[in-house]
């Protein structure tokens, strides 16, 4: 069950591990789209001002952070493959716009109507960056996109993140102190005397010993034969043989795990056997 436990709790880090990389990748882009829409505004809103230099500026800035092809794989990634083409005509008109506005200055937008054609396109885009959930800039929010009031989901990818790690721990810690519960109960037990010579077998092989009690669920013996942990063995005492796994084992002695708890009748009959049977561990 420790084993089983160990396994469960890897398996679940690596799980959460993943899913905090693609919420962080997830935000990543989804923070850069955010940025590139508010530069590309407010170049679309200065052009024609003083401050329309600054504005490119920036706008050059954050569209040179991503090429075509790492935009691709970055909204693939992120799950925003929908949105590909309209994200790719804006950005592609973006560099347009900036091109003439650097050779020809803000009159060209005017004249070529770029300026018009980059507001029919923000519109469309605008709807897209409502339904995202991950930007970091606090003049920005979604409002209103499909599903966006529901605290988790795909929209959300950092809220579902923890709450995925919080549902993981609370899993592993069941399972830790339910696996900790069975073998304090186990301890507790009635273990009864139960001094007598029995036969350990395991791999094919037997071996005298000597039991020293018993309960439903287990025995200790007296055995320098050290098996590995995990070992399947068999218990016999008399005509009775009782199937387990060598739970522990030193240089002197050992404890049995049975598979199944013994029926009260079987445990019974063991503890007759103990009385009447001789005690030494047969040459």
């Amino acid at each position: 069950m420790l084993r089983l436990t160990r396994l469960f709790s890897q398996s679940c880090l690596g799980l959460v591990f993943w899913a905090t990389s693609l919420a962080a990748e997830t935000c990543e882009i989804e923070q850069w789209l955010v940025d590139f829409q508010i530069a590309t505004v407010n170049f679309v809103e200065e052009a024609y001002t003083p401050m329309a230099d600054e504005m490119a500026s920036r706008l050059q800035n954050v569209a040179s952070e991503h090429s075509n092809d790492s935009l691709r794989r970055a909204l693939r990634d992120s799950g925003h493959e929908e949105h590909e083409a309209l994200i790719l005509r804006v950005t592609e008109h973006q560099k347009l716009m900036l091109r003439s506005f650097n050779r020809y200055g803000p009159q060209k937008l005017f004249e070529t109507r770029q300026v018009k054609k980059m507001r029919a396109l923000l519109g469309p885009l605008q709807e897209v960056l409502q339904g995202l959930d991950c930007a970091e800039d606090p003049s920005w929010g979604p409002s209103g996109g499909v599903g966006s009031n529901f605290p988790i989901g795909p929209h959300r990818p950092v809220a579902t993140s923890f709450a995925l790690l919080g549902l993981i721990a609370f899993i592993a810690g069941a399972l830790t102190l339910h696996t900790r519960y069975i073998q304090k109960c186990r301890r507790r037990e009635q273990r009864y005397p139960c001094n007598r010579a029995v036969q350990l077998s395991a791999y094919n092989r037997t071996q005298a010993a000597q039991s020293l009690d018993i309960s439903q669920n287990g025995m200790k013996l007296r055995s320098d034969w050290q098996c590995p942990l995990g070992t399947p063995c068999q218990v016999i005492i008399g005509n009775i043989f009782i199937a387990g796994k060598i739970r522990w084992s030193n240089a002197e002695y050992c404890g049995v795990n049975f598979d199944h708890p013994l029926d009260q009748t079987v445990l019974q009959q063991v503890l007759e056997l103990g009385q009447t049977a001789p005690n030494a561990v047969p040459a």
